[in-house]
């Protein structure tokens, strides 16, 4: 739906529909991904239908299919 926020990555397989957030009375979102410690992961933010990235992302990778940086976390 054009009116969520989801968190995609390699932990569900870039699944756009796998994992939306809930929104907040203080208009955030939030929502739990449980991911294996000692892994790093690739991931965006889908909001409202455009791709984002987290601002304090450990680190940024280059994705040659969507020609633009994926967010990493390192656990």
């Amino acid at each position: 739906m054009q009116n969520e926020v989801k968190v995609v990555g390699n932990f569900n397989e870039w699944n756009t529909e796998a994992t939306a957030l809930k929104k907040l009375k203080n208009g955030t979102f939030k929502g739990t991904v449980n991911l294996e410690k000692d892994k790093s992961y690739e991931f965006r933010y889908l909001v409202y239908g455009q791709w984002k990235n987290e601002d304090q992302a450990d680190a940024f990778a280059w994705n040659d299919y969507a020609a633009d940086e994926n967010s990493v976390i390192n656990l």
